[in-house]
């Protein structure tokens, strides 16, 4: 059937794999798509090409920051040393 939007956080029963609100469910099994539809738990169908941006966004902002140099702090001198 393909993948589709999790709107409601859940364990699923037969994988116990968590599955996070904004994740992807996949599943080819018709008859479980629509219960977890019906109890809504499953959003819309989405297109691949939607999570492939959403992923490498994530992953581009990931790399940001850790490309970003990590600048010193300068030594405070301590009141003795005033």
């Amino acid at each position: 059937m393909g993948k589709y939007v999790v709107i409601s956080a859940f364990k699923d029963k037969f994988t116990e794999v968590h599955y996070a609100i904004g994740s992807a469910y996949e599943s080819q099994d018709e008859e479980r798509i629509l219960f977890l539809k019906e109890k809504e738990f499953l959003g819309d169908k989405v297109q691949d090409e939607l999570l492939k941006v959403e992923v490498d966004s994530e992953e581009s902002e990931k790399s940001e920051l850790e490309e970003k140099p990590k600048g010193k702090k300068p030594k405070q001198k301590s009141p003795s040393e005033e």
